[in-house]
């Protein structure tokens, strides 16, 4: 018989794939409501809800920074693109592997955990992948701190949000990634230079925007990346911006696809980054506001 965990485990995963199908934005408290009404279905060994809350709750919090430690840990492998079982049994095991020594699940546990999962309900391959990911994140991780990744350094950016009005309508400047995922141009810099100059000058190579006019900083982010080079934390300052309209040309193209500009009541349906949520909503409000606007 499985452990009362593990069943813990098994439910959650359920509650994850259910919201995932429906409605993809993994709020806690409607995963909860699919949590207890599964567990309530379970016959043979009911979940533990407190622990099933502390990994619903962990996971809704934590998404956005789990799912880039698994893209750039799964090489070539974008999280859309992988098996809906294999993320979601992905972001169970991360985030004890990282987070869930403090709830008593040892780093080596939650992958033997994750790996089981896959095992049961992933594909013929699943388990292996699910592995590798899994282990090449523990080998990136402190003996002394198992339950965190270890940034060898910051790397500081800039990035952009360049937004026009054409025919009375608004729209944002966004490019295209080779992950096919809509983003804004972005720059690393150093520590010691410019932002403001540094931001300009990324607009006008990425987007051929001749005179872009810094209107305010909206939010300045921090993340941990997986570059080949090492683990590191990047902190990424965002500015909006304001251009007069004209056509965008893809200069700098190296990892990018496609420059566009975009409405914006279209942005809610493009395929973009979760963390950009909180910036264009923010850029929106003030964009009404300010006097550039009109």
């Amino acid at each position: 018989m499985a452990s009362k965990r593990y069943t813990t485990r098994e439910t959650v995963l359920q509650a994850l794939f259910e919201d995932e199908f429906h409605n993809k934005n993994f709020i806690f408290e409607n995963l909860i409501k699919i949590f207890d009404r599964i567990n309530e279905e379970i016959k043979d060994l009911s979940a533990d809800k407190s622990y099933g809350e502390i990994l619903i709750k962990g996971i809704t919090a934590k998404v956005e920074e789990i799912d880039k430690i698994i893209e750039s840990v799964a090489t070539n492998w974008s999280i859309d693109r992988m098996l809906a079982v294999d993320r979601n049994i992905l972001r169970i095991g991360l985030f004890e592997m990282l987070f869930g020594a403090e709830f008593g699940t040892p780093p080596k546990v939650a992958i033997n955990e994750a790996i089981e999962l896959a095992k049961t309900y992933g594909g013929n391959q699943s388990y292996k992948f699910i592995n590798g990911v899994l282990g090449k994140v523990y080998t990136e991780t402190s003996k002394e701190e198992e339950t965190k990744i270890l940034p060898k350094k910051n790397v500081y950016a800039v990035g952009g949000l360049v937004y026009t009005k054409k025919d009375n309508i608004f729209h944002f400047a966004f490019v295209k990634d080779i992950s096919n995922k809509w983003t804004l141009p972005k720059k690393t810099i150093e520590k010691t230079d410019d932002v403001v100059s540094a931001v300009v000058s990324c607009v006008q190579s990425e987007l051929g925007i001749l005179k872009p006019t810094i209107v305010t900083e909206v939010e300045n982010i921090s993340f941990i990346s997986h570059p080949p080079e090492g683990v590191v934390r990047k902190e990424v300052k965002y500015f909006l911006m304001y251009s007069e309209f004209q056509d965008l040309k893809l200069h700098k193209s190296e990892g990018l696809t496609e420059a566009k500009w975009i409405a914006f009541d279209d942005v809610d349906q493009i395929k973009k980054y979760k963390d950009l949520n909180s910036i264009i909503k923010k850029s929106i409000e003030i964009v009404k506001k300010t006097k550039i606007s009109i």
